[in-house]
């Protein structure tokens, strides 16, 4: 099981956008009508429907075969990128006059090169040594080399990626066009389209390995990828708030058009500004959920919400504009933890539940299978479930299923409202379950700082493991744990003031252990999560 489930956080089998999403597929509907969200006036050009689909029509058509890295498809799609960049007056990032950092890359069919594309429009005034980089990925999949004669074989990938490539031309031609409104002072704007996205952002990993523009002078990242299907007036700027201000914008601006800006969610590595994120760089991600067309050969123009996919272009470019407008720096701020996706990830493994992917028939969550004798077996769940309420928090579409964990508590319990072959059905899972899934205890002294337990049971022979975090300064020594006693169980405690820490355990000083018995994980490395005090702080 541990397989299946690193298979389907890994970003070549889910999509670029929330990991929830790959555990809860949504519904299969039809994307291509817009939105209703009352009369609005037409936002001026260059963001209108007819250019997005343009855009998107042609860079998802069957004349590129999918865009894979390497490619003709690839070679055709970076031209006309580069043709439209040059028609709206940029110029080529790198100082040898190249618009293509190049880098070695191996794909199915063998190996390749990697490209991608760099351009800037220089910055004025005491901001322009500072940049912002709008971007979104080029490439997508090869050509199946399976299926009977006829089938359609290509991987069009009209809103993974071609939808973000439309946005972002759209978002560069805006921005040359306001550039003489904008004030003397303002940051350069970087436009960058990257490539091998697919094969795990090694792309945007190229480009931080070796930047055209120094990484500690990069002031934001605004990315565009799977965007394309609006529906239910809701868009997702994932990672938003790791800078409140640009959050803010990103949520006006979306009011303004009457949808919503999602800016809480949260979690590591599911598209290119992650990479930033890692770095300290603030960065937002434009996305409009999963469906089931992600990664098949269904996944075609004619299913895209052009209206929807200028809008959000529109609300990409205000946020873009002012961040290469703010004074002063635009600081990066740590997620808040309990917005990160990968609790959901840990919850359905920790059930026992396998999801429906790519497959689902209905707007909520939907398990495939459930194991035998798993949590979910032992308190009612029935694989083809569908789970429309916990707690009696309603889940209006699939990706509402995370902000409806963000509001959970393990001390509560949870109750399931299941949709069962037409018929309403309730599982209960009691809070005693969880007691052993939350992570280490702890005790409020007098003054103030809490006690915390920490425990970790090692095998037979190890002979030392240590405590880690953010408490010690990540030190792989710094604090030994009693043991091994009983049953290779080592323990410790700590006091601590009220916050949020991250840990680990560290096995004979060099392997680092997430904490087993700690459902909250996150980040690159899934360190465990520990709130002392109110989590709410």
């Amino acid at each position: 099981m541990d397989n299946l489930f690193d298979g389907l956080v890994m970003k070549r089998q889910l999509h670029a956008g929330l990991l929830i999403v790959a555990l809860f597929n949504p519904a299969v509907t039809s994307c291509g009508a817009a939105e209703p969200a009352g009369k609005k006036s037409a936002l001026p050009a260059p963001f209108t429907a007819a250019e997005f689909q343009t855009h998107a029509a042609f860079l998802s058509s069957d004349e590129l075969a999918g865009r894979a890295p390497g490619s003709d498809g690839a070679r055709k799609a970076s031209t006309y990128i580069i043709e439209r960049l040059t028609e709206y007056g940029y110029k080529p990032l790198a100082e040898s006059g190249s618009w293509f950092q190049e880098f070695p890359l191996r794909i199915a069919s063998g190996k390749t090169t990697g490209r991608n594309i760099l351009a800037v429009m220089p910055g004025r005034g005491n901001l322009k040594e500072q940049a912002v980089i709008v971007t979104a990925h080029y490439d997508h999949l090869e050509v199946a080399l399976d299926g009977e004669d006829g089938d359609d074989r290509i991987f069009n990938g009209a809103d993974d990626n071609a939808s973000g490539v439309a946005a972002l031309l759209i978002v560069a031609k805006g921005l040359a066009a306001a550039r003489d409104s904008l004030p003397e002072s303002h940051r350069t704007l970087i436009v960058a389209s990257f490539d091998a996205e697919e094969q795990g952002l090694i792309g945007s990993q190229n480009y931080v390995k070796k930047p055209l523009w120094p990484l500690d002078q990069t002031a934001a990242v605004i990315n565009f990828d799977s965007m394309g299907r609006l529906r239910m007036g809701k868009v997702f700027a994932s990672d938003a708030e790791t800078n409140p201000f640009l959050a803010q914008v990103a949520r006006d601006a979306a009011r303004t058009r009457g949808i919503i800006a999602d800016t809480n969610v949260g979690g590591h590595g599911r598209s290119d500004h992650a990479v930033f994120i890692e770095r300290g760089i603030p960065a937002m991600h434009f996305f409009t959920g999963a469906h089931s067309d992600y990664h098949q050969v269904t996944d075609e123009a004619d299913r895209l919400n052009f209206d929807g996919g200028a809008t959000i272009a529109w609300i990409g470019f205000e946020v873009a504009k002012q961040a290469m407008l703010r004074p002063g720096r635009i600081e990066f701020r740590k997620l808040n933890p309990k917005y990160d996706v990968t609790l959901a990830l840990n919850l359905i493994k920790a059930f026992g539940i396998v999801p429906v992917v790519n497959a689902q028939e209905g707007r909520y969550p939907q398990i495939l299978y459930v194991l035998p004798n798993s949590l979910a077996a032992k308190h009612g769940f029935k694989s083809g479930d569908q789970i429309t309420a916990v707690n009696g928090l309603q889940i209006k579409r699939v990706e509402d299923a995370l902000n409806v964990f963000q509001q959970l508590s393990f001390d509560d319990g949870m109750r399931f409202s299941i949709l069962r072959a037409g018929e309403k059905a309730v599982a209960n899972i009691p809070a005693t379950v969880f007691e052993e899934l939350s992570g280490p205890k702890s005790k409020r002294l007098a003054d103030g700082r809490y006690q915390v337990q920490f425990h970790y049971q090692a095998a037979p022979q190890v002979k030392a493991v240590y405590l880690a975090g953010e408490f010690n300064g990540w030190k792989p020594m710094g604090h030994r744990m009693d043991g091994p006693g009983p049953g290779g169980l080592f323990t410790t405690q700590l006091e601590l003031k009220p916050g949020v820490y991250e840990y680990k355990f560290v096995v004979e000083g060099t392997d680092w252990k997430a904490d087993p018995k700690n459902l909250y994980q996150i980040g690159k490395y899934n360190n465990s999560v520990l709130w002392v005090g109110p989590r709410d702080q």
